[in-house]
């Protein structure tokens, strides 16, 4: 399913004129050119690209460098520890055969023997009738003697820095193509050129059935080129589909048999993933997982809502798209709309993918059509609608699933736990249960930091509501819910109101000091509490103390004898009431003589 919906992607941009790799060619990262001169000699260009940042909190951006992305013939460099020279673009120690002064004698040496071995493989190639061109390039490699290291070739600071970082390509001066974009070259390439640059012939494989197109013919081994992007991954690459070891083989099958793809489905699917990632308004972070987005219909933009919905900065393709996805958000976040009669027919993709050593590991896939996308999303965020705190805590409008996830850890830049991201992805996609552990997390939070903030609550509303629809929570204080967590909160709320109205700046309050313990054993701590609360009490005066004997009242007519334990859902209950009655307190009553 996933494979096949990657390759008809692929096939989809091929078809549309996107610059997608055939087979042969793959993109990669390049930072500089060695122009070469006709008459002998080089001249380096840097050929990274300037990039501005988006702005940060303060407004200010950043400029870079960063490497260009080029379509070259032939894929990554080999694995293993062999010498590999890639056709037409490398890095120095291969190209010129020199690396940083700064590296090791051991690897100075192994520069010149790359240098050496890609000598010998264009040399040997030079009567191979591929041009003019190719010609200068083995002049070159005949004349050139790499020098000490980088830093004593004779160019500009900036070009030496770009060399230090990553590939370079060829190009004869004044000239515009580079020389693995010059059509002959191309086509020896294509046409068998590339078994004979790598010594190897192609092994011949059975013909089987590929599960992806459903024809049959060779199938490939190994499934290319590696993809690259997710983060955390391996920088080399990873793969989706593998078989390193005969406990994963069966039937005598060996490598790509086990999972019979053709040569061109797996290309396919490999370059469509590649694509995805290296758009950075095709993908964002979640939790671990890189997940990637796409639609069978992009130019309506539904990619920017998926994009809006989810990503922490969210692109759009142009003003009145942007206007156009800032208005169905809003619809979605502060209604339920009728999605509109075009969404029904559009299929949405969303895969998030994860590190696993040299593999990948399918977090979730998730698809459906837009309509559906629209009413799910529709209702998650009606089931997490709460009353904010007010201005000065700066509550968002829409809570993002970025937002849930980063509540359940001390810090946001803490790692997420792997186990959250799929179940609440599937919660809010899908319409399941959110998931336990995501609200077990937040009021282990509670217990720790006594944050009883604005998203926890709301996801632990949403989390109770879906877990035991009987629960009517509403996104203000209910003063008719009898749940005893819920009572016990509204109480426990009032005891910290009372405390810090008669004791205001108190640098520690029984939140501080017996939240934990009041929500799961209230009935050994809450006696204790009573006993401060006269204190308190007695100190107030005027109505302030009247009102706030009668909401003692109300409150504690609501229950019955103190349990000695809550469960969890009573816990989050707990949470809920004494966050709506902490509200109710700053926000229903104007004049404070009678708080």
């Amino acid at each position: 399913m996933i494979l096949q919906e990657l390759y008809q992607l692929y096939e989809r941009l091929v078809a549309n004129g996107a610059d997608m790799p055939q087979m042969g060619t793959s993109v990669q990262k390049v930072t500089f050119c060695v122009e070469l001169i006709p008459e002998g000699g080089c001249t380096f260009r840097d050929l990274r690209q300037c990039v501005e940042s988006p702005p940060d909190k303060k407004g200010k951006t950043k400029k870079k460098l960063v490497s260009t992305e080029m379509m070259v013939l032939g894929g990554s460099k080999p694995p293993g520890s062999g010498l590999n020279p890639c056709f037409l673009f490398d890095n120095t120690a291969y190209l010129l055969g020199c690396v940083e002064a700064k590296k090791s004698d051991k690897e100075k040496a192994r520069a010149r023997e790359s240098f050496a071995a890609t000598r010998r493989k264009y040399l040997d190639r030079k009567d191979t009738g591929l041009g003019k061109e190719f010609e200068i390039l083995c002049h070159f490699y005949e004349t050139w003697e790499p020098p000490a290291d980088i830093e004593s070739l004779s160019c500009d600071p900036a070009v030496k820095d770009a060399m230090k970082t990553g590939n370079g390509v060829f190009r004869i001066q004044g000239q515009m193509q580079h020389l693995h974009e010059i059509p002959n070259i191309r086509d020896w390439w294509c046409s068998g050129g590339a078994e004979l640059w790598l010594g190897t012939q192609k092994k011949e494989t059975p013909d089987m059935m590929c599960l992806i197109t459903g024809k049959e013919g060779p199938v490939a081994r190994v499934h290319s080129p590696q993809i690259s992007g997710v983060r955390d991954a391996s920088p080399m690459g990873a793969a989706l589909v593998s078989f390193n070891c005969s406990a994963f083989e069966s039937y005598g099958k060996e490598q790509g048999g086990n999972s019979p793809v053709s040569e061109r489905a797996a290309f396919g699917y490999c370059n469509a993933l590649n694509y995805l990632l290296r758009a950075s308004n095709q993908r964002f972070q979640l939790g671990d997982a890189t997940t990637v987005y796409w639609t069978d219909a992009p130019a309506m933009g539904w990619e920017q809502i998926i994009a809006a919905s989810f990503s922490e900065t969210p692109q759009a393709q142009d003003n009145a798209l942007l206007k156009k996805v800032g208005e169905i958000l809003k619809q979605i976040a502060f209604g339920r709309p009728t999605p509109p009669p075009e969404a029904k027919e559009v299929r949405f993709f969303l895969l998030g993918l994860a590190p696993n050593v040299a593999r990948l590991s399918i977090r979730f896939f998730l698809t459906g059509t837009m309509g559906d996308y629209i009413t799910r999303l529709s209702a998650h965020l009606d089931a997490l609608r709460l009353q904010p705190r007010g201005a000065k805590f700066n509550d968002p409008e829409i809570i993002f699933p970025w937002m849930i996830l980063r509540e359940t850890v001390r810090d946001p830049k803490d790692a997420i736990p792997s186990t959250y991201t799929e179940p609440l992805m599937r919660a809010i996609l899908q319409g399941r249960p959110y998931p336990d552990s995501l609200a077990m997390a937040m009021l282990r939070r509670f217990k720790a930091d006594r944050k009883i903030n604005y998203i926890r609550c709301a996801y632990l509303k949403a989390w109770l509501t879906r877990r035991n629809p009987s629960y009517k929570l509403t996104p203000m204080l209910d003063e008719t819910n009898t749940q005893v967590g819920y009572v016990l909160g509204r109480l426990f709320a009032l005891l910290q109101k009372t405390q810090d109205d008669a004791l205001p700046g108190l640098n520690r309050t029984i939140r501080d000091a017996y939240y934990a313990s009041a929500s799961t054993s209230p009935a050994y701590v809450f006696p204790r509490l009573f006993k401060l609360y006269n204190h308190h009490v007695a100190k107030l005066e005027g109505g302030r103390k009247i009102n706030r004997e009668k909401d003692m009242q109300a409150i504690t007519a609501l229950l019955g004898e103190f349990p000695t334990h809550l469960n969890l859902e009573q816990q989050g209950l707990f949470a809920l009431g004494f966050y709506h009655q902490t509200q109710a307190f700053f926000t229903k009553k104007n004049n404070p003589d009678n708080q």
